[in-house]
């Protein structure tokens, strides 16, 4: 914890904590995040490929799960020009 003196601060002299009226505490704090990242092919186009299935079940297995796929234009536009190039 660290303890600053801001200027032009009101001081509250009948205030509970009239020690630290004026002053500004700046305290710090950390949120722990993990994330699995996954590496795969033709996650979408094999259904052996049961990688999404491991993604979105991997903390609750027995739970049924929803999604969404979005695929924006230049996706959609580098796999029509991959699959016409042989890609």
């Amino acid at each position: 914890m660290k303890l600053v003196q801001e200027e032009h601060m009101p001081v509250c002299q009948d205030a509970p904590h009239r020690n630290l009226a004026g002053a500004v505490v700046l305290q710090r704090f950390t949120v722990p995040f993990e994330f699995a990242v996954y590496f795969t092919c033709g996650l979408l186009s094999d259904p052996s490929n049961r990688t999404l299935l491991q993604a979105m079940s991997r903390r609750e297995p027995n739970k049924r799960h929803h999604f969404v796929v979005v695929i924006n234009a230049g996706v959609a536009q580098a796999r029509v020009f991959a699959a016409r190039s042989g890609g």
